[in-house]
């Protein structure tokens, strides 16, 4: 497998341990403060914010050499571990509901999951290849 790709998978986990221990914080503190709608939005706005700034980090510097395959491949790899991820921490640490890991994906309803997954998508592929 290309290094390139095996550094992407590296960040990965600093994504995923960002995402269990936001879950914790916003448990733990943002809900009894601002309720769960708002705390969700925090939440993952603030997921949505490390996404940017990491991925910046590992493809958005001038000497960064990746391609579009790697970049597509980086982001996909992002989105659906962290899907994964979710599901297997969210229903097995934290004892959530599938319905409810599911209903935090609809976008409709004001949940903003999906628009964590999209970002981890689509970052590599805006800071590596189309800013560069």
């Amino acid at each position: 497998m290309n290094s390139f790709i095996l550094w992407g998978l590296r960040f990965w986990v600093i994504f995923a341990f960002s995402r269990v221990l936001m879950h914790g914080i916003k448990n733990a503190f943002l809900i009894p403060r601002l309720g769960n709608r708002r705390a969700h939005v925090v939440g993952s706005l603030v997921m949505i914010t490390i996404v940017v700034l990491l991925t910046y980090l590992l493809v958005g510097h001038p000497d960064t050499r990746a391609t579009l395959r790697e970049l597509i491949i980086i982001g996909t790899l992002w989105a659906g571990l962290t899907f994964i991820l979710d599901i297997l921490v969210l229903r097995f640490l934290f004892g959530e509901e599938m319905s409810y890991i599911l209903y935090n994906y609809k976008i409709h309803r004001g949940r903003l999951h999906s628009l964590v997954l999209l970002v981890m998508f689509i970052c590599p592929l805006i800071f590596g290849y189309l800013i560069k």
